[in-house]
This record gives C-alpha cells, structure tokens and sequence, in this order.
C-alpha cells in the first residue's frame, strides 16, 4: 500500500531544529525523581478495538515537514477545560456516559492536583539531628539537592544530568503519552491559527512534539524540568516518556524517522548519541565542511523518508552546528472511495458574500458517520482511511464569517477524544457527500509559537549540557513544512459498507472554510490539523 503512487492522501513532516551559540549552565539534576510536581490520578484504562476494515478504498496522501531552530523556551500555563458541552455537561461527563469504564484525562483538574502535590510536599519533612545530637528540627526537602552530595546536612551544587532516569514499567506512560500528545496538538494549533485567520492551514505538532522529544534527552535542570511540563505534563511517570514514544513510532498507522546532522568540527556526548539510538533509531550524521555537499546530503536524506514528497527542503544552508530532522510519513487509501468520474467543478464559499470554482469529489451514498455537537456549532464527520487511520472534519453549522473560528476556540483535546469515540460508534448512514480535492503545502516558523507557549529559554539560555560539552548551544530557529494532498483515486472497491437507509438521503457538503485532523484511530492521536479556507489557494 505505501507503495502505491495512487494513494488518495500523503502527509509528510520533517523537523529541523538548529543548533547555534548558547551558554550551557550545566547545574542541572533531573528534575522530577519520583514523578512531576504534582499528583495524577490513575487514570481507567478502556481497550479500543479496531475499527471494523473493508476491503472499499479510495487513497489519500498527505505529507508534512517541519524545520526546527531551538534557543529559547517557558513554562505552559494550565489549561481550564472547565467550559459546558451540551448544555451543562462537561467533556468528562460526556466521556463517562460514551461507556462503562471512566476515562480520566491526565490535565483535568490540573489546579485541583497542583494543591494537593503542594499539600503533599508540605506534609513531607525530614528531621534532621544536629552535631549534638541533642536538638532536632523539621525541615523540608529540597527538591533540588543532589541527595549524593547532601552529607552531614551540606549541599552542593547539582551536576549536569546527563542520563535520563531508568523507566522500569512504562505502562502508565504508553497509556497517557498519546492523550498529551493531543493536548499539545490542540494547544500549539490554536496559537498557530489565531495568527493566521483566513489562510489555509497544515501541520503535525505531533512531528515537533516528537523532535523536541528527542532535543529533551541533551538538556539538563530546567530546560528539561520545561520541556517534560509543556509537552508532557500530565505523566505520572516522565522518566517513562522516551519508551512510551518508542512504542507509539513503532505503530503502523504512520511511519517515522529521525537524523541528527551536526557539522565538522563540533561533537556529541556519546551517552546522548546511544541514548539517542535507543530510542530514536539514529547516532547522527557527521557532516564534511564543504557546504554544498552538506546540503545535497540533507535534502537527499528528507527527500528519501518524505517519498520524493519534499525534494528539496532546504536551497542554502543557515549556519549551524547541530540540525535534527524529525519526519512523519503516512500514506493511506479511502475504505469507501469516491469516483473520479464524479468529481465536478462546483462552488465553495470562502465568506457568506464571496465564492470560488473548485473541484469537488462526490459520493451520493457515502455510508459516513457523523455528529451535530452543539457546543461547537458543527456537523463533525469521520471518514475512514486504511493502516486504522480517519480524516475527521469539522464543518461549522453556520455560515457566518466567524463561524469557523468559533469551532477552533471551542476545541479542547477532551472534545476530539470523545466525538473520535462517539464516532466509530455511530452506525454509517448513506449520505451525499462533497468534499473539496486538496493538496495544501503550508511553511511555518514555529519559534515565536513555541516561545508564546512556554518554550523560550530553548531560544535564549537552554541547558544542553547533556547533549554536548560545548560552552554555549542554542536552538536559533524552528520551522515546519507540512503537505497534505487529497484525491479521489485509489484501490478498486471490492466489497460494500453497510449503511443505514433513511426515508431522506442525508447531505454532507463541505463547501465553506471547515477544521480537519488526520486521526490515529487506535491511539487516539491528531497526527495532522489543519484549516482549509480557500481550496483555490494550493
């Protein structure tokens, strides 16, 4: 299937991030040796079988790239999830009637679990024996103390960490990395997309999330205390995120793969490069001082894992010294497809007052699934593609011109888990569907965006004191590319999904500015999101 040059959607994602002069503090200890800051509650685990498979299809092909220059970074504020969906039910309510077993998710009450690990640590007070081993006082732990060096009551400053703590059960983690994955993919697109209304929109925060991921195994104190926060706040068990993010890459639902470029004459910790390879599957690459050759050898590599998608990523080279290059690639067909003979110009509606000609694919019996929520406003349909993989959208009820950034404000990662749920339980019903052709290709420096959600000490003084001894390493820039590309051809139907007939054909016509997200059925995970605003703009 990944194969097939007819696929209907591609999507490709490489991240680059650069590396360049930073001062390295080098006084950092790993940050959380028993766990976070605060207290999760275990969440209940619900088994998620796989969507029911036919042997319909239709390809879709989608492709995103990212480019990443690290150097600054900041802590996330919380997230209040606190807004009523459908009246007064909350996202966690709507997620407990869904089914039998209670879905906890790892940010809920993040203010409420944030008082009680303060309460905690107040609780917790060692007593500690003076030289006469007559007085004794009280005295709470210093979470920074390096314990090894705390003899006889003296404290010394932290070394470098620049191993990253042993995960001996990585269970929780596997569990609860996807959900984080999703609360960072909501929250990067939404400071994304309030910078660039009116455009269309691609882009996989998962790729950045993971690159980052891997950046987290160089850093040190702080900057890696940051980084565990913002992207992977909700864990029980942080020293567990690199073994749950080894058993997501290792999923079939989409294919990954990571190089580490880094030049001439700088060098890497070797802890990091095996560190690196265990759970990244790469050592690096250590390039020659001829810039020309540098470039053609990094375009080669990105074009080889986007499939000829993104031949050349870069046309000159920024100055450097350490480039890692994350990609995501996923190649997928329609399990009901749509004919090409079907496809016909029609009008898509940019505003209420203005319109463009585009193609559109047609299917007049689409056995789809879909839900009207009222709390966003939107007709929400799934659409299913091969490898347990579906293209969800969201098309605003109202055709207002803010319309759809109602939608986009409203989203919350509780919201997509619970309507993917709902909607693979939600009997397909025969409807006449139209869905604009696409191939979208959007190109985005993401260092602002990442510094406005708590990232900027990564572009100002990171500590990558485990990642190399160098005196001074910052990342300098982030960018992403992502390519998403959406046909109607691909494999020849071969057998039918049964549909549920009603007296009047439903009607699903995705013809003004509407919210998509290339879903991982099984993980629950927003690979791909994005806006399509104009589809006359490729």
């Amino acid at each position: 299937m990944r194969d097939n040059p007819l696929s209907a959607m591609q999507l490709i994602i490489p991240v680059t991030f650069f590396f360049a002069t930073a001062t390295c503090m080098n006084n950092g200890t790993y940050p959380f040796p028993n766990g976070p800051d605060f207290i999760t509650e275990p969440a209940e685990q619900e088994p998620v079988a796989d969507p029911k498979q036919t042997l319909k299809e239709t390809a879709i092909n989608q492709e995103p790239s990212a480019v990443i220059h690290v150097q600054s970074f900041q802590q996330w504020g919380d997230s209040k999830n606190e807004v009523p969906v459908n009246g007064n039910k909350s996202p966690m309510e709507r997620i407990n009637e869904t089914s039998e077993s209670s879905l906890e998710f790892p940010n809920m009450n993040r203010e409420r679990r944030l008082e009680e690990s303060k309460t905690t640590e107040m609780e917790e007070k060692n007593v500690v024996i003076t030289e006469n081993q007559t007085d004794k006082s009280e005295q709470t732990p210093d979470k920074g103390a390096n314990l090894e060096n705390n003899q006889e009551g003296k404290s010394s400053a932290p070394k470098c960490s620049d191993t990253w703590p042993q995960c001996t059960d990585p269970r929780n983690a596997i569990e609860e990395v996807p959900r984080e994955l999703s609360r960072f993919t909501i929250n990067l697109y939404k400071k994304l997309s309030s910078h660039e209304e009116n455009s269309n929109i691609v882009i996989s925060p998962v790729s950045v999330a993971l690159g980052l991921a891997q950046i987290m195994l160089g850093s040190s104190g702080k900057t890696r205390e940051n980084l565990l926060n913002i992207l992977f706040g909700g864990l029980r068990e942080p020293q567990c995120v690199h073994a749950a993010i080894q058993n997501l890459t290792a999923s079939q639902s989409f294919l990954t793969a990571n190089n580490i470029f880094y030049s001439k004459d700088f060098s890497l910790k070797e802890i990091f490069t095996n560190q690196s390879e265990r759970f990244y599957g790469t050592k690096g690459t250590q390039l020659q001082k001829d810039k020309k050759n540098s470039l053609s050898q990094i375009n080669k590599w990105v074009s080889e894992n986007t499939k000829n998608m993104i031949k050349n990523l870069f046309k000159e080279l920024p100055d450097f010294q350490l480039m890692l290059i994350n990609v995501i690639y996923y190649q997928g067909k329609w399990v009901n497809r749509f004919e090409p003979k079907q496809t016909k110009k029609d009008a898509f509606h940019v505003t209420p007052s203005s319109k463009v000609q585009v193609y559109m694919m047609n299917n007049h019996k689409y056995p789809l699934q879909s839900i009207r929520d009222t709390y966003l406003d939107a007709h929400v349909a799934r659409l299913p593609l091969s490898d347990n993989c579906s293209l969800i959208i969201f098309l605003p009820l109202s055709h207002t011109k803010d319309a759809l950034r109602t939608v986009e404000s409203h989203l919350t990662e509780e919201i997509v888990y619970l309507l993917m749920t709902q909607l693979e339980e939600k009997a397909p019903r025969a409807t006449a569907i139209s869905l604009p052709k696409l191939k979208l290709d959007s190109d985005f420096g993401l260092s602002e965006t990442l510094s406005a959600l708590g990232l900027y000490d990564l572009f100002e003084t990171p500590d990558f004191c485990a990642l190399s001894d160098s005196p001074e390493l910052a990342i300098t820039d982030v960018r992403h590319r992502a390519i998403l590309d959406v046909r109607e051809d691909g494999a020849k139907a071969a057998a039918a999904t049964s549909v549920t007939v009603g007296r009047t054909m439903s009607l699903f016509s995705a013809n003004r500015p509407f919210l998509y997200i290339l879903a991982d059925d099984i993980k629950k995970i927003p690979i791909v999101i994005g806006r399509v605003a104009d589809p006359s703009k490729n």
